[in-house]
């Protein structure tokens, strides 16, 4: 049989929610974050491959 704390304090369903939604929220202002600085570098190489001279095809190299 399973041990329980019973040092725990119940919670009721709305205090687990806002709890829920507390983690959740934090959870998804991380991912904002992960994605902005996705965004950033993909930005910064784009302008670095714009910025390279073009390579010929291989079919007009002599």
């Amino acid at each position: 049989m399973s041990k329980f704390n019973k040092e725990l304090p119940e919670l009721t369903e709305e205090e687990v929610a806002f709890e829920m939604i507390e983690i959740t929220s934090d959870d998804i202002d991380s991912l904002a974050r992960a994605f902005s600085m996705i965004n950033d570098l993909c930005r910064e190489l784009s302008e670095e491959i714009a910025g390279r001279p073009a390579i010929p095809p291989e079919s007009e190299i002599h």
